[in-house]
């Protein structure tokens, strides 16, 4: 099953990641860790995000995303930092290439 984890700045979502991975034997990702440099110098220097950057880091997750499932079938997904609104697609529960955001196989 894929979970997709997603909520307010410090609302837990790390915390839910490391409880399913150590309690159910999830595999946790946090897509925090595929950040692209120009997100990182934006973090650093207090910079928005534009759009082509949250494009260029969803195609990011997405391939992430594709990588990892076929070996890791529980999974625990949080897509990381971003700043304003997410893309128009992903508020409606997926990404532009229609990953599930909820659960399921």
């Amino acid at each position: 099953m894929l979970i997709y984890l997603f909520g307010l700045p410090a609302a837990g979502k790390n915390y839910v990641g490391e409880v399913l991975a150590e309690e159910f034997g999830y595999t946790f990702y946090d897509g925090d860790l595929d950040l692209t440099p120009e997100m990182r110098d934006a973090v650093r220097e207090g910079r928005p995000f534009t759009e082509v950057m949250r494009d260029r880091f969803y195609a990011v997750l997405v391939g992430r995303l594709a990588a990892l499932r076929p070996a890791h079938p529980d999974l625990a997904f949080l897509p990381g930092h971003f700043q304003g609104a997410p893309p128009r697609t992903h508020r409606r529960g997926r990404t532009r290439r229609g990953l599930c955001a909820g659960g399921g196989r």
